[in-house]
């Protein structure tokens, strides 16, 4: 590359090669830096010194280490090199590295540049891949440049898709009849000249033509129109003209990728422009945004967006407040005022809340009240639970990521007390999150390994009702069999009778449910008393839903899918949904991401299945380890720093309040 394009810097400007500094900013663009040269700065300090000479950065003489470029570095070499000569260079090499672009979506925009007086005329693939850039003055006509940078494509059996300020109809007749693509669009009120176009049906083949100033138009199939080959791409979408700006949230208990699905519809809604002008986070959930405090998440750097992949706990700040409209109908009612204040004084057009059950119940709540209000606002539920309970997904973002986490504590903590293990035996009994749902003590049955006497020797469900003899009788003959017994219990364990072993009664939490205060050591006292064994206790707690050193990789990459389609969803017009887990095939394991309507998501739970427990019901079966292996596959890596690792704290930018504080 350095050798396409020439110095154009005066000697003393020498101490970072032009192909080198170019090189860097091209990894910083790929790695999703998009705002400026201080972020080009910043992507340039997290480099290694290795890295930074294999881009021929020179020594400092007095440090003799390598000198990280800084802002000013950038902004010499971004304004001094031919922009043409860069373009062909980063097209080449982008197919170098890429290969040929696939993709028959071809998305054209026009964008302002920060701190500069031109604008930047873009074209990428659907996938987000770069095509090709045209720069106009800021404030002139940008049609000219649009069709300048279509002229450079290949459109043939391509489909384009347009900002309304390209959408005229020389540029449409362009694509159809001297590119031979197709064309879709939004049909606007200032738009009326489209419709002089003869062959309609090429550009949008609908039943009939839509009357001007439609809001809402449904893509059909594009089946080979006009005589072109069949098996062109069905896109069953919405596109719908809904601008405003966009609020996301979290709730309930944290887990190791929460952040992760914060960052995928952060990062998802930076690609739609078009429909979402500001992107705002609510702090502490609804309870903040009934306080509306919320920050502007456009202001965090992209680093910071991207680190919270890898990032446990919840980024924003969660809560344990709901909105309910059974035991206090007037406080719900006063809620959901002002929920609306906030939304209409902020213009939240798109509201998204990651969170388990009583989240997903407020999703709808908040959906069904937009309805009933007259203000257009799309919500759309973020699954997120340890626990696993959500309905009608095959499994939920952070689960992989508690069971990996807790199987292999049961291994480490297996292979200790085994080692300790004495003429007398012992047991040591490990209590995992998980109120009515078993999922995560069943998924400790990883830890085995198909080895019958590798722990966990017992694993006490909450969807089971126990017999404590039973219970008794199986340590005994467990600590026999290998010297020790390793026992995992749900902390909503039940006893024969259906009450939960480990409740206080006394004491009730946000949602009205006891409080649980220790199933594990309920379970100590019955064994110390009946069998005189040994026993100690382990009890998880937070760390198996924070521990983000042991998470899942593809539980990770799943939570940010559902961030992304989440607000995909939302900006093709849905509302009133969640976002799903599907299963698409086992070996190997391969998933996609739906919808399902939240009236039949909030406030149900889901169990273990009875048929994927052992008939004695100590030990998940083969059924459950073949639905819970993959989940735990790939590790996420964090950056480290003084050997501990390195997580994101968000900037939190506050947004100015509007409204009166909350009465």
């Amino acid at each position: 590359m350095g050798r396409k394009i020439a110095e154009f810097r005066r000697k003393q400007s020498l101490a970072y090669p032009v192909a080198g500094r170019l090189a860097l900013i091209a990894m910083a663009i790929f790695s999703g830096v998009t705002q400026g040269y201080e972020d080009l700065a910043d992507y340039a300090a997290t480099l290694s010194q290795g890295q930074l000479r294999a881009l021929r950065v020179r020594l400092d003489g007095r440090t003799g280490r390598v000198r990280c470029p800084r802002r000013t570095c950038f902004q010499r070499v971004l304004t001094g090199v031919n922009a043409h000569t860069l373009e062909q260079v980063l097209l080449l090499w982008q197919e170098q590295v890429l290969g040929p672009v696939q993709d028959q979506l071809v998305v054209l925009d026009g964008k302002e540049i920060r701190h500069a007086e031109v604008e930047s005329v873009s074209a990428v693939s659907g996938a987000g891949r770069w095509l090709g850039s045209t720069l106009v003055q800021a404030g002139s006509n940008e049609i000219p440049a649009g069709r300048e940078q279509l002229a450079k494509l290949d459109l043939v059996d391509k489909i384009v898709l347009a900002d309304a300020a390209h959408t005229q109809v020389e540029t449409v007749k362009q694509i159809l009849y001297e590119q031979g693509g197709d064309y879709l669009l939004t049909v606007k009120k200032n738009q009326k000249t489209l419709f002089e176009i003869e062959d309609w049906a090429r550009i949008l083949p609908l039943t009939s033509t839509p009357p001007v100033g439609t809001m809402r138009i449904p893509f059909v199939d594009f089946h080979g129109g006009s005589g072109k080959p069949a098996g062109r791409p069905n896109l069953e979408r919405i596109m719908a003209e809904l601008i405003g700006n966009m609020l996301v949230a979290q709730s309930g208990g944290p887990t190791a990728v929460i952040n992760a699905s914060l960052a995928g519809a952060i990062q998802e809604a930076g690609r739609h422009p078009e429909a979402i002008e500001e992107i705002y986070g609510g702090l502490n959930g609804i309870l903040g945004i009934l306080n509306e405090d919320l920050i502007d998440l456009q202001e965090e750097r992209r680093l910071a967006i991207e680190g919270l992949k890898f990032t446990p706990a919840a980024g924003l700040g969660t809560c344990r407040y709901k909105v309910d409209f059974k035991k206090n109908p007037e406080k719900a009612v006063r809620d959901m005022d002002r929920l609306f204040e906030v939304f209409q004084a902020h213009n939240i057009r798109y509201f998204f809340y990651a969170g388990g059950n009583d989240s997903q119940d407020t999703s709808l709540k908040i959906h069904e009240e937009a309805i009933k209000r007259g203000w257009e606002m799309r919500v759309i539920g973020v699954p997120k639970t340890i626990d696993n309970d959500l309905p009608h997904t095959d499994h939920c973002p952070g689960y992989g990521s508690a069971i990996k986490y807790a199987a292999t504590t049961v291994m480490e903590v297996g292979i200790d007390v085994g080692s300790m293990a004495t003429d007398d035996g012992s047991c040591c009994i490990i209590e995992v999150m998980g109120r009515s749902a078993g999922w995560i003590a069943a998924g400790t049955v990883l830890a085995k390994r198909g080895d019958p006497a590798a722990p966990p020797h017992i694993i006490l469900l909450p969807e089971i009702q126990y017999n404590v003899d039973d219970v008794m009788a199986k340590v005994k003959e467990t600590v026999a069999a290998y010297g020790y017994c390793i026992m995992v219990v749900g902390e909503g364990i039940r006893d024969h009778k259906g009450e939960e072993i480990g409740a206080d009664k006394e004491r009730l939490d946000a949602f009205g449910h006891p409080v649980l205060a220790g199933a594990a050591i309920k379970i100590k006292d019955y064994i110390q008393e009946k069998l005189n064994t040994k026993t100690r206790t382990v009890l998880l707690g937070y760390s198996q839903r924070a521990a983000a050193h042991c998470a899942s990789a593809t539980d990770a990459a799943e939570a940010a899918a559902c961030g992304e389609a989440a607000v995909r969803a939302a900006v093709a017009g849905q509302s009133g949904y969640m976002v799903k887990i599907v299963r698409e095939q086992a070996q190997p394991y391969k998933s996609s991401v739906a919808l399902h309507d939240l009236r039949e998501i909030a406030n149900v739970e889901h169990f273990v299945p009875r048929e994927w427990v052992s008939e004695d019901g100590f030990l998940p079966n083969e059924k459950f380890i073949e639905y819970a292996r993959p989940l735990i596959e790939g590790e996420v890596k964090a950056p480290t720093e003084g050997g501990l690792p390195k997580y994101i704290v968000l900037a939190k930018s506050r947004v100015e309040k509007k409204l009166p504080p909350r009465a």
